[in-house]
């Protein structure tokens, strides 16, 4: 009898570690999902741009496209991707803001 309680007892305790991993390892890839990463600039959507970069406070260099618009504006848009997306895979949501 007792074997079987210790043997019910040890499958009990792996079935909570297993769940234990599983929603560290899951609550780990929500907050650090995989980054995607694409290499498409403005030029292969016939868009004219200029490399642009700005060096923060702290030193880090803040990379990216100035895309002017094709109508006469007096104002700037400046628009930001997520964090595990590239610049480069909201291009086409950009050029329709043209």
């Amino acid at each position: 009898m007792r074997a079987q309680v210790n043997a019910i007892l040890r499958i009990v305790l792996i079935v909570l570690a297993l769940l234990i991993l599983a929603s560290v390892w899951l609550f780990y890839i929500s907050i650090r999902p995989p980054k995607i990463v694409s290499s498409i600039t403005p030029r292969e959507l016939n868009m004219p741009y200029e490399q642009v970069s700005f060096t923060t406070a702290d030193g880090l260099t803040l990379r990216g496209w100035f895309v002017p618009s094709g109508k006469k504006a007096d104002k700037t848009l400046i628009l930001l991707h997520g964090s595990t997306k590239g610049s480069s895979l909201e291009l086409t949501s950009y050029s329709l803001l043209r």
